[in-house]
């Protein structure tokens, strides 16, 4: 879907982006970038400032005909440039591939792709030429492709908490030993080393876990129980968790953890602290922008089994837990307001139109 939309003092337009790969994948690229382009002609007369906030951080084309209008251009990045996790955590393992099948007499090409080099040097130049750079983390400043550009960095995010999470919620005291997993079950999620670390666990404390969410590690998961000698019972499988009911959810947990491999600022964790529920958490992406081990929340040094259960174990016998778990509410409600996210953005774009 593409079009123009106007608002209050603004332009918003909407540009359908399709994720291709091979040669294609560029091609879309650049259809992408004309598409921005013939809309920045359009909208040479209407605006001052140009913010763009589509897909990565390769703008090159679009942001060039902006700053040829004489516009003041601002690049906001929906991640760390390039995909890198902002984080020393290493990947997750990854089983040996099958072996290969045996060659057709007459193989086709591998697809052509982009070489990295020149990706980087795309960005580069689409952060050199931006007036001002936006991310959700100052984390992501720390980036090499971002080195250069420390006076033109700015912080502000998008992500606020819907209205029904500012609502009270009941204290993490009045509830049990439930400690909780909500995402998608794949490797970089840390899936299997929660549900390893469930059997160590509940060898020092009973506790009831609970996994909600769906993904290609499913059945690895559920085998993984079986084999710790975890029952169904000990260790619920409940699938994905419709949207209305993801609060009551999260406000049935004494602890949710998120032993990631890599994240950006995601919105579990937000909206976990703000049902008054504590957060063990790898310390990937964002993530210890929010959570401040023993004020906030709680950190991993990494996402072994070993970890993650001695993590639960020092979190849940913690006498300072239902202290932790107002000050991360305090913090998101605080933070993750729609307002917050609105005057962060205005904060930021509006030193730039006082540059100008």
């Amino acid at each position: 879907m593409e079009g123009l939309q106007e608002t209050d003092g603004c332009r918003v337009v909407v540009v359908q982006h399709v994720s291709r790969t091979g040669p294609r994948r560029f091609l879309s690229y650049l259809q992408t970038q004309l598409v921005l382009a013939v809309r920045v002609l359009q909208l040479r007369n209407a605006v001052d400032v140009l913010v763009f906030f589509i897909g990565g951080p390769e703008m090159l084309p679009a942001v060039a005909v902006g700053r040829l209008l004489g516009k003041r251009c601002v690049v906001s990045l929906a991640g760390t440039p390039g995909g890198e996790a902002a984080s020393g955590i290493e990947d997750p393992p990854t089983p040996p591939p099958p072996p290969p099948p045996p060659p057709p007499p007459h193989p086709p090409p591998p697809p052509a792709a982009t070489p990295p080099a020149v990706l980087r040097s795309v960005r580069r130049l689409t952060f050199a030429l931006s007036h001002r750079i936006i991310a959700y983390s100052t984390r992501i400043g720390d980036s090499p492709e971002l080195s250069n550009c420390h006076r033109k960095f700015r912080v502000a995010h998008e992500h606020f908490l819907d209205e029904e999470f500012l609502a009270a919620a009941p204290p993490v005291n009045t509830r049990g030993n439930r400690v909780g997993y909500l995402g998608r079950l794949s490797s970089e999620k840390g899936i299997l080393q929660f549900v390893e670390a469930a059997a160590p666990v509940r060898q020092e404390m009973p506790v009831q876990f609970v996994v909600a969410g769906d993904g290609p590690l499913l059945e690895s998961a559920k085998a993984l129980a079986v084999d710790s000698g975890v029952t169904c019972e000990q260790l619920t499988f409940l699938g994905w968790v419709p949207r209305g009911e993801v609060r009551a959810f999260l406000q049935s947990l004494r602890l949710l953890v998120l032993p990631s491999f890599t994240e950006g600022l995601p919105n579990v964790v937000i909206e976990a602290m703000a049902c008054g529920t504590p957060v063990l958490a790898a310390p990937v992406g964002a993530i210890p922008d929010l959570v401040k081990h023993g004020e906030t929340g709680f950190l991993l040094p990494d996402n072994s089994a070993t970890s993650i259960a001695e993590g639960i174990i020092e979190a849940l016998k913690s006498p300072d837990l239902d202290r932790i778990a107002s000050n991360g509410r305090a913090f998101v409600v605080s933070e993750f307001s729609f307002a917050a996210a609105v005057d962060g953005y205005k904060k930021a774009l509006g030193i730039l139109q006082n540059e100008g």
